[in-house]
């Protein structure tokens, strides 16, 4: 089961890619099933009709959690009713995919929760070995002071979420990226900041390192972006990442293991890895996304990773 909505161009991909590999699957997209399937249950449990097959959740090996959205509805007018009626929809759906076994998942989204918090990923990234900046989460002007100095006035800011603001007008929608801190910055920072703030020590960066795991499989991509002094661009997402060159690079043995651990330690089957390698070579842990991009590489001709989520449904039957 591709479980999506109906505008994921990265499942129109992979879907794609099933589809030439002779991979059985259904799609379901979460802001129109309401118009294409039909769900029942009784004490005995549940099924899903779609397309005139029936389904039990046993006979799913695999859900590829994706980007599903809230439901759209046809003829139901929009206030309390609507929001009843998704309630409703969304517990049907929901008791349906409970009864799919975790570890069928990629991923499940009590797993991807858990590792979603940039603070406690640093954590265990150093626990297993990874090497990590140093960080500073707060609302204290004099606490990032501090920090500031500590780091010979040479540190980063950036969001402890996404950072992507939507606005009432789309074309105001805001990305905030990661800047650099001046000493000008800290003194306009207010006493008390209206929420914390995550801070780091800036990283001299060599390059950036996206690092994609599906299963036992790792493909690493360089990234690199320099400014017009030389240096690589401190956030590699700025200018829609059309500078950017890519190289497919080699992981060292240890570091490939210490990564495999660190994502296993969360239950994850797949997982995108932001680091960096420093010009002293040493590799440097940011933050993983348990359900991060990834097909943008893929449709450049750099990475094959569609490839592996295609033997990860062959070769992972029902358990």
């Amino acid at each position: 089961m591709v479980l999506t909505n109906s505008a994921d161009e990265t499942a129109n991909f992979l879907t794609r890619r099933l589809v030439d590999a002779s991979v059985a699957f259904i799609r379901v997209d979460t802001d129109a099933f309401a118009q294409s399937i039909t769900l029942s249950a009784t004490d005995q449990g549940a099924s899903l009709a779609i397309n005139g097959a029936n389904y039990s959740p046993e006979d799913f090996s695999h859900v590829w959690l994706r980007r599903p959205k809230p439901l759209l509805l046809e003829g139901v007018p929009n206030g309390s009713d609507i929001q009843y009626v998704r309630q409703e929809w969304s517990a049907a759906l929901e008791g349906f995919l409970g009864a799919i076994k975790k570890e069928r998942w990629i991923n499940h989204p009590a797993n991807n929760a858990c590792a979603s918090h940039k603070v406690e990923q640093i954590v265990r990234a150093r626990d297993f070995g990874l090497l990590v900046p140093r960080t500073l989460v707060t609302q204290s002007k004099e606490q990032l002071r501090q920090f500031f100095e500590q780091n010979n006035g040479d540190i980063i800011v950036k969001p402890l979420t996404g950072g992507y603001v939507r606005r009432a007008a789309p074309r105001h929608d805001t990305v905030i990226y990661t800047n650099a801190v001046s000493s000008d910055d800290i003194h306009q920072f207010q006493p008390f900041a209206a929420c914390p703030t995550l801070f780091q020590q800036r990283i001299n960066k060599a390059f950036d390192v996206r690092i994609t795991v599906v299963d036992d499989d790792v493909h690493v991509v360089s990234l690199k972006a320099t400014e017009s002094n030389g240096v690589q661009r401190l956030d590699i997402r700025r200018k829609r990442m059309e500078d950017v060159i890519y190289e497919l690079i080699e992981i060292p043995r240890g570091m490939r293991a210490r990564l495999l651990s660190y994502v296993r330690s969360y239950n994850l089957r797949f997982a995108a890895i932001d680091m960096s390698v420093n010009t002293r070579g040493e590799w440097i842990f940011f933050e993983v996304n348990p359900n991060g991009q990834w097909a943008w590489m893929d449709l450049a001709g750099i990475s094959n990773i569609s490839e592996s989520f295609v033997q990860s449904f062959r070769r992972c039957g029902k358990s």
